[in-house]
């Protein structure tokens, strides 16, 4: 089965992680503003979580085809990985690489989707025989070498809103798909993405859309499926740096732009 405890497939997810990384230095290489993408899909048990990620990135390369990203998901697999294993071990290795391409006139934009529970976010492979927790703090430290950066994080788990206090900082904004006391939707085994991403990586993403756009539409929009369904608000959130002020109101397809 497939597993990171397998040598035979922790070295075929080493190697899709590889290919991601000489594409990233590829983009580096042309030249221009970097503009990064990191996406992590951690948990399992619904094809939600990857479907996420799959969003996030054909939205935003919808705006720049050069986008580099790195995928990396825990999709329920028997036979076959299409991405490298969101493995605690490979979330820090990948950030940690972002932050080595990365300066104070790129823009990093990170998704992290899973099941979550206070300050927590689930990591789990196959059937279970692999699991492990990604705690708010572990989190703040992976991303301390990107404080400089100009960032974006979105977070879509439940209680994801626990992790603002521990994530803020001047050069970053923070996006929540629920309080720190509230569930958040649409991680059903078979769903194809989560309420919040789903409504916040639109296929036709404007690209004259601001951040500020972006979100406030997603709120209203899972706020309104939430309310057809009877289900109690989820209540994205959120956090702006003072840094990171002007870039909440610029066009997309100038904030993502190469030059």
């Amino acid at each position: 089965m497939v597993s990171p405890w397998s040598a035979e497939w922790r070295q075929k997810s080493d190697a899709l992680l590889a290919a991601q990384e000489s594409a990233a230095e590829q983009a580096k290489a042309a030249g221009g503003k970097k503009v990064i993408l990191a996406a992590f899909a951690l948990h399992s048990e619904s094809t939600a979580f990857q479907g996420d990620i799959v969003l996030a990135r054909n939205a935003l390369r919808s705006i720049n085809a050069q986008l580099p990203a790195f995928m990396l998901s825990n999709q329920l697999e028997h036979f076959s990985i299409e991405y490298p294993f969101a493995t605690k071990r490979n979330v820090k290795g990948v950030l940690a690489s972002v932050a080595r391409r990365a300066d104070k006139d790129s823009v990093v934009v990170l998704l992290f989707t899973s099941h979550g529970s206070p300050f927590e976010l689930a990591i789990k492979t196959g059937y279970g025989e692999y699991k492990e927790s990604l705690a708010a703090t572990e989190l703040q430290d992976y991303l301390e070498a990107l404080k400089p950066v100009p960032t974006i994080i979105v977070i879509s788990a439940c209680y994801s809103g626990s992790f603002v206090p521990a994530l803020s900082a001047e050069n970053r904004i923070i996006m929540t798909s629920a309080a720190r006391d509230r569930s958040s939707f649409g991680c059903s085994p078979e769903s194809d993405g989560t309420y919040f991403v789903q409504a916040l990586f639109p296929k036709d993403l404007d690209p004259s859309a601001s951040l500020w756009t972006m979100f406030s539409r997603a709120r209203a929009q899972v706020a309104e499926r939430e309310k057809s369904k009877k289900l109690k608000p989820s209540q994205p959130q959120l956090f702006i740096g003072k840094g990171m002020e002007r870039s909440l109101s610029i066009p997309l397809r100038e904030l993502l732009a190469r030059e």
